[in-house]
């Protein structure tokens, strides 16, 4: 939950690769229990409580996928990935907290996409241990997660984001201080969200080339199929208490599978845009003697031609990483005051001093 989340993707890439699937699979979201037991829902929680909430939880969502856009790094490229998600968790966290928002929709949004998110990431991160001995095996295996993950259709990812979108639109619109946000509005954040999460994913699989390769075959793929196929919801039917929550959510239609598929293809598209534009940096062709002959001197000009536009494309691509340079380092020094302890211990003791002000 931000300010707080600054020693996750610390964290991460100093863990090894159980550690990190277990971190960011399970421990980042027992707090979630904690809000669950111990925060005002419904009618006896304050109004301020579920905006603040609310904002947080926008902010986070759409900060942290930029964020990780900037790293190379394969396991913190994920934990900013998580700090996103966490981010749409504490959306449903304000959307139960606030008083006449669908309180039995919200809970069961924010179980279900906490398991959601569990497996899905867990198995992302297992594909980083599993790239070490064959990167195409890695990426075959993400695939489906990280289709999870961006809330592709006929995945458990879709199915949480469409309970989430329900909650937030049960019976009233929700407002996030002053703003009032209606249906479409929700669909238009949960769709953006979906996109910045499709492209931070794709840059995730493109960064798994990055992992120091060994030779040894991988190890674990036993649970790492069992997470893969998780996120299938054909696989929850067999768990009732996920059956249960599951039949909570609306029923999907073609609309709803297309709504959710355009992010997907908007990231391919943007993902392959940028990917072409990053032409290779040519450097100068050496000075060659003036044809006497007409083709020869078509040639030449066909050369000059191509080398002026693997030229500008080069100078796309020194553009495009100035612009992530300079917004990684627009974002580092932020990151590094916050993860100072004193401002960190001020931020903790704010935000419970704010939380027992509330109750």
């Amino acid at each position: 939950m931000l300010p707080l989340h600054f020693w996750l993707p610390l964290a991460h890439p100093a863990a090894p690769v159980p550690a990190s699937a277990l971190l960011s699979g399970v421990m980042i979201k027992a707090g979630l229990l904690g809000w669950l037991r111990f925060l005002p829902a419904g009618e006896s929680a304050p109004p301020e409580l579920a905006p603040f909430c609310l904002a947080i939880g926008l902010l986070a969502t759409f900060y942290g996928a930029a964020r990780g856009l900037s790293h190379d790094n394969p396991k913190t490229v994920l934990a900013w990935s998580s700090i996103s998600q966490m981010g749409l968790l504490t959306v449903g966290l304000g959307l139960f907290l606030g008083d006449g928002m669908g309180g039995e929709s919200a809970l069961a949004a924010l179980l279900l996409f906490a398991l959601h998110h569990g497996l899905a990431k867990g198995a992302l991160f297992l594909t980083v241990g599993v790239a070490a001995a064959n990167l195409r095996l890695a990426r075959l295996l993400a695939l489906l997660p990280a289709l999870s993950l961006a809330g592709a259709p006929l995945t458990s990812g879709f199915i949480a984001k469409n309970l989430l979108l329900e909650a937030a639109t049960h019976p009233l619109p929700v407002a996030v201080g002053p703003l009032v946000i209606s249906r479409d509005g929700w669909s238009w954040l949960l769709s953006g969200g979906s996109l910045l999460t499709a492209l931070l994913l794709l840059h995730f699989l493109r960064q798994l080339k990055l992992v120091p390769q060994r030779a040894k075959k991988p190890t674990g793929l036993a649970p790492l199929l069992i997470l893969v196929l998780s996120g299938l919801p054909l696989f929850w039917f067999l768990v009732p208490p996920v059956a249960e929550l599951r039949d909570l959510a609306p029923a999907a239609d073609w609309g709803k599978g297309a709504a959710a598929l355009l992010p997907l293809l908007a990231a391919l598209f943007l993902a392959g845009l940028s990917y072409k534009l990053r032409g290779p940096r040519l450097a100068a062709a050496p000075p060659t003697p003036e044809p006497t002959d007409p083709l020869a001197f078509i040639v030449r000009r066909w050369q000059r031609y191509t080398t002026k536009t693997q030229n500008l494309r080069a100078a796309t691509h020194c553009r495009r990483r100035r612009l992530l340079v300079s917004w990684h380092q627009a974002g580092q020094r932020p990151e590094e005051v916050l993860s100072a302890w004193p401002l960190a211990g001020c931020c903790c003791l704010a935000l419970l001093l704010l939380f027992f002000l509330f109750i």
